[in-house]
């Protein structure tokens, strides 16, 4: 028997999808719980005596597929489907991540192991993004995907300290056992979920259908800048904090408060409003952020800045994500968001190693506020857009 509608004002396209897009909340929540153990590797590496340059190249070249394979989820999604891609993604996640309790005291194994979960979460997460759209009508769109999307800021806030206490049993090959549990659950949850139409093939390998069309190539932009202001903290923030003897947990936990609260308690009033002038509005508090934090030593104004930079960021990429495919037909969304997601990690995960450059000639404040210029600077050119274009 087929899904009876749902009333317009309910978010959801039938009355079936309302489960469905609770049960994707639980198996992006388990998949991000998974990925954020990556955040403790460097100190598992150590303990295993791999050298510094090594962990580096661990921690860094696995950007390198997940930023390739993301790219190639709207052919994959095509061949497969979104789910069965998903499915495929996180099924490679976890073969990676499970293989690091044999590998992860030689590099070249562990680098396999590395790769490996990085072509599973390029090919994972523009799948599990465009399906969790599918599920959603037009009424509340940005609020119940501002609130699907927290949840992969929920499994990163809550693992970093699962996997401090494992690492106290004096087995860290537990860490990697265990950690695939949560992931094995959500390859099951996703037999719960009906097929999602296949995208046309008719565009080859590449497949990205509207997205870089020249209406879409400001956003591309923007998400492309978001991504370089966040990737800061998962790279950098700590070291930054440490000079100016200020607890990481200030920024980190304040961040993280101001994204959950934020996107459960306020993304509903953005519903209406231009996407331009919020996504505009959200950078400008986020560089906000970034230029306060740069010239500050006192730990309560550093709290404050992540209040102030997760609030931001909370606004921006679901409206983003909105506005590059939220109009489409729920089959056409997996190209765009193919490529919206990726040009998304390549601010993410490639922002380093210019950005270490920028660390050695003028200090951590110093690359703080060059990306703090960069977020007003972008934000600029979205205020005016309109009226120039």
């Amino acid at each position: 028997m087929s899904a009876q509608p749902l009333s317009s004002h309910t978010g959801f396209i039938d009355e079936r999808a309302k489960g469905e897009y609770i049960r994707l909340s639980a198996v992006t929540f388990c998949v991000f719980f998974l990925n954020a153990h990556a955040s403790m590797l460097a100190i598992i590496f150590t303990r295993h005596g791999l050298e510094l340059p090594q962990i580096g190249l661990l921690l860094s070249l696995y950007g390198v597929p997940v930023v390739l394979f993301t790219f190639l989820t709207g052919s994959a999604a095509a061949r497969f489907g979104s789910l069965g891609t998903a499915r495929y993604g996180i099924s490679l996640m976890m073969a990676g991540f499970l293989s690091l309790a044999l590998t992860s005291w030689t590099f070249w194994p562990a680098l396999v192991s590395r790769l490996a979960w990085g072509v599973g979460y390029g090919l994972m997460f523009s799948s599990l993004v465009t399906y969790a759209q599918s599920r959603l009508s037009n009424e509340r769109f940005i609020y119940l995907f501002g609130i699907y999307s927290s949840m992969a800021p929920i499994g990163h806030a809550l693992a970093p300290p699962w996997v401090e206490y494992l690492l106290t049993l004096g087995d860290d090959r537990l860490v990697f056992i265990i950690g695939t549990v949560p992931a094995g659950v959500a390859v099951a949850l996703t037999y719960t979920l009906r097929p999602l139409a296949k995208p046309d093939r008719s565009g080859g390998l590449l497949s990205f259908g509207v997205a870089f069309e020249r209406s879409r190539l400001l956003p591309m932009i923007a998400v492309m800048v978001a991504g370089c202001l966040f990737g800061f903290i998962s790279s950098y923030m700590a070291p930054a904090l440490h000079q100016k003897e200020v607890a990481v947990g200030w920024f980190f936990i304040a961040t993280v408060v101001s994204m959950l609260s934020t996107r459960f308690l306020g993304m509903k009033h953005f519903e209406k409003l231009d996407p331009r002038l919020v996504v505009a509005s959200g950078l400008t508090v986020m560089a906000g952020a970034y230029l306060t934090l740069a010239i500050t030593q006192q730990a309560w104004i550093v709290a404050l800045c992540g209040l102030f930079f997760g609030g931001g960021y909370s606004v921006v990429y679901p409206v983003l994500s909105a506005w590059i495919s939220g109009s489409l037909p729920p089959s056409e969304r997996a190209g765009p968001q193919a490529a919206f997601n990726a040009i998304f990690h390549i601010g993410l995960l490639w922002m380093p190693l210019p950005v270490t450059f920028v660390i050695a000639c003028i200090g951590y404040d110093g690359a703080i506020a060059c990306l703090g210029l960069l977020g007003f600077a972008t934000a600029l050119v979205l205020f005016v857009w309109k009226k120039a274009r």
